[in-house]
């Protein structure tokens, strides 16, 4: 009776033992299948058959240049149109129509290009920065033939004569055509669209769109994605025949595929560098330059809904694309949320991107509304907070992004300034604004 109870008690252990011993192994084997799947070697062992396909955007290159402001040249002053997108589109549709016959080309004194841009009458879209004259093609319509190494800043509509004016800042010069058939449409404004009083001013030696009155502005909260950065080198090196992989000093992840592509990966700070050498030997014009910026924003999955192009620099070389909430740019100190496209030389492409993008604006209520002060309000208090205001290479309305949580975000309006080569925030004098913190 003894020996038989042992020997069931044998088989019960011996049973459990087994199930314990399965379990283990499974456990084990589940915990080395997401470490491989996890590991960089593997995301680049999972290539895609086709890059392209797996870059999800229907977004044209209008989409991306878009315009950054509307601004009314009437008989009582110039305003600012405040929800200026539905608008600004319209009229590209408009301008897209139009039969044109080129006038001839004007080099005009830089107080006459600033009085010419200001004339009464007229409707002006605003780019961000200068936009090359390809692109502008693209955008509006291919009768145009701007050319290809000419940056355009502003686009006037003039309905008295029929005419559409490309400005170049850059030049002070302008490339007026006359409108045939069609007359020129200018937009329809409703009664309840905001409109703040604006002028034209020099900052920098730049044209400057400065506010004369405080502005309303929204707060705004978004849920934020991040995107899987080890990911990306899948895409980028989906034509390269063997990639390797490592780590640096300081943690980062690198890939490498000899002497033509290389990709760092914070994946911390969720921040990268990609880095190209194609051997051009030739400098491409600035149309070229923003067409390697769109397409390098698509390889990167980088053309959103919210990701516009902001900014040139050196002459062209450098391009940088941030996101924006009504079509201003949104800054903060991490660098999330852009994208900064450069020519290093004239066979080495470099660029840095985040893995951090806006995905669902957040309900608002709508008297969550932030009054910033007017362009001489925040020079004033650029003053007071030791700013050499002499030295300040750009002021700009935008929203600063405020981290709340690992998912969410709070657009807070204010004003920023470029200083040193950088932009930093502002901020407002507290006794000059209402709303917001």
């Amino acid at each position: 009776m003894i020996r038989d109870f042992w020997v069931r008690s044998w088989r019960i252990v011996r049973q459990l033992g087994l199930y314990l011993l399965l379990s283990l192994a499974i456990l084990m084997s589940l915990i080395f299948s997401l470490a491989l799947w996890q590991s960089p070697q593997r995301v680049l062992d999972a290539k895609p058959t086709n890059s392209k396909q797996q870059t999800l955007t229907n977004r044209s290159t209008g989409d991306i240049y878009d315009f950054s402001a509307l601004v009314l040249n009437q008989k009582n002053g110039m305003e600012s149109v405040g929800d200026f997108r539905p608008l600004t589109d319209e009229i590209v549709k408009q301008v897209n129509d139009h039969k044109v016959k080129a006038l001839h080309k004007q080099n005009l004194a830089e107080s006459d290009y600033l009085n010419n841009l200001q004339r009464e009458g007229t409707v002006v879209l605003a780019f961000p920065d200068q936009v090359a004259g390809g692109i502008v093609n693209d955008i509006l319509g291919k009768q145009y033939r701007l050319p290809n190494n000419v940056g355009i800043n502003y686009v006037q509509l003039d309905h008295k004569q029929d005419q559409i004016t490309f400005y170049s800042t850059e030049q002070h010069a302008i490339y007026p055509y006359k409108v045939l058939e069609k007359s020129v449409a200018l937009p329809t404004i409703e009664k309840q669209t905001h409109l703040t009083p604006v002028k034209w001013t020099k900052l920098a030696g730049k044209i400057n769109l400065s506010y004369e009155q405080a502005v309303p502005m929204q707060r705004y909260r978004y849920l934020i994605s991040n995107a899987n950065m080890q990911a990306y080198a899948s895409s980028l090196f989906s034509d390269s025949k063997q990639v390797d992989s490592s780590q640096d000093a300081s943690g980062d992840t690198v890939y490498a595929d000899g002497e033509n592509k290389r990709l760092v990966i914070n994946p911390t700070a969720k921040m990268a560098t990609f880095d190209v050498f194609n051997g051009q030997k030739a400098t491409p014009s600035l149309t070229k330059m923003m067409t390697t910026g769109y397409n390098t924003l698509n390889e990167i999955q980088q053309t959103g809904d919210n990701m516009n192009y902001f900014a040139s620099e050196d002459d062209g070389k450098t391009l940088l694309y941030r996101l924006n909430v009504d079509g201003l740019p949104i800054f903060n100190s991490d660098n999330l949320g852009t994208v900064k496209v450069q020519m290093v030389n004239s066979g080495h492409l470099e660029v840095a991107f985040s893995g951090t993008t806006l995905q669902v604006p957040l309900p608002v209520n709508d008297d969550d509304v932030v009054t910033i002060p007017s362009t001489a309000g925040a020079l004033e208090w650029a003053g007071q907070i030791g700013v050499d205001t002499t030295k300040i290479e750009g002021l700009q309305i935008g929203y600063y992004w405020q981290t709340t949580d690992t998912d969410t975000v709070i657009l807070q309006p204010e004003w920023f300034y470029k200083y040193a080569g950088s932009w930093q925030i502002l901020g407002t004098n507290p006794a000059n604004r209402t709303g917001g913190k």
